[in-house]
């Protein structure tokens, strides 16, 4: 069993997710058979402090509940269990101009 002591199964989740990414393109024809292409992108553009998760491990959330004393053979809780330690990101605009004949 490693479900931590007062704890039950799937209680520990992580925080909700939201990402708003726009991109705006625009082609322009310049010549016959050339092309200009301009592009406006936006990531993350609520700027939200989303909480990085990868499948192998938890990386994006503190995930250790307590502290073991050998000395006095206790378990202690600590505070900083279940906190954010990993975000994906701020907000980023990018602008970007792609020819193509």
């Amino acid at each position: 069993n490693d479900i931590a002591p007062g704890y039950t199964r799937n209680s520990l989740r992580y925080p909700s997710q939201l990402d708003v990414a726009p991109r705006i393109a625009r082609d322009i024809t310049f010549f016959r058979d050339a092309k200009l292409q301009l592009i406006a992108e936006a990531f993350n553009v609520l700027n939200r402090h989303n909480v990085s998760r990868t499948p192998v491990s938890s990386e994006g959330i503190n995930n250790t509940r307590y502290s073991y004393n050998s000395t006095t053979q206790t378990l202690t809780p600590l505070a900083t269990f279940g906190r954010p330690t990993a975000s994906l990101g701020p907000r980023i605009i990018q602008l970007a101009a792609k020819v193509t004949f």
